[in-house]
């Protein structure tokens, strides 16, 4: 299509497209930041859709990015780098905002619990070694907004919460290989599969909050338990090499 197009014209063009990932990633950062005023407003369920649709702009710009050689015709933006701020955003600061204001967690626990949560993001986000070469996550991912999801949906007493919270904040320091839904090799597939069938599901749940659909909450739990079983699966078949 672009055959007869001048040369100088296409590598325009290109370098106009290679832009798109990025502006991706500043529309997570603006939704985060609209889901932020939600939260102050205690209107839960919009603050979950923006929650939501930031995950989505986060889980489509790096491969976008990759397909339009971004980092290559855009050399003076460090994607990277605008990346890991955006997602400490998105998956950090706005959750932990959210979990102070829906006091979801007994409010006496919250002056050591975020301060928990930012230090322990902040060591994960930091860490040369929290992706691995093959493209996993090292260590549980602070995908602290999927957190305050689920404890929204399934209506735990705050105890609980706190109880499963400090097991996720744990599981940070230890090393085990979490899939990278978009990128890891390994049943790429199947991960992909069970990735978009769990998003799916957690968007109709959030739009009937506060009143869960069953079916969409079996499949959300469904695509969880085969998440963390190929995890510990893959785990264990490594240590025995």
């Amino acid at each position: 299509m672009l055959a007869n197009v001048p040369e100088n014209t296409r590598e325009s063009f290109k370098v106009i497209l290679a832009w798109i990932p990025h502006a991706i990633t500043v529309s997570g950062l603006v939704l985060a930041q609209f889901s932020i005023y939600y939260i102050l407003q205690s209107q839960w369920r919009t603050a979950l859709f923006l929650m939501a649709f930031s995950v989505v702009a986060d889980s489509i710009d790096g491969t976008l990015a990759r397909r339009l050689n971004t980092a290559k015709l855009i050399p003076h933006i460090n994607g990277h780098l605008m990346d890991s701020i955006t997602d400490y955003v998105i998956y950090v600061i706005v959750p932990t905002i959210y979990i102070y204001n829906s006091q979801i967690i007994p409010t006496s626990y919250l002056p050591i619990i975020l301060p928990l949560i930012f230090v322990s993001s902040l060591y994960q986000f930091s860490h040369i070694n929290s992706k691995t070469t093959d493209n996993y996550f090292r260590g549980f991912p602070s995908y602290w907004n999927i957190y305050v999801l689920y404890m929204e949906v399934l209506s735990f007493q705050s105890e609980t919460n706190l109880i499963i919270l400090l097991i996720l904040l744990v599981l940070i320091y230890v090393p085990v290989k979490y899939y990278y839904p978009s990128r890891t090799k390994r049943h790429g597939g199947l991960v992909l599969s069970i990735s978009v069938f769990w998003g799916l599901s957690g968007f109709i749940l959030i739009y009937l909050y506060p009143n869960p659909q069953p079916y969409a909450l079996y499949t959300m739990m469904f695509c969880s338990l085969v998440y963390i079983t190929l995890t510990i699966t893959d785990a264990f078949s490594k240590a025995d090499k």
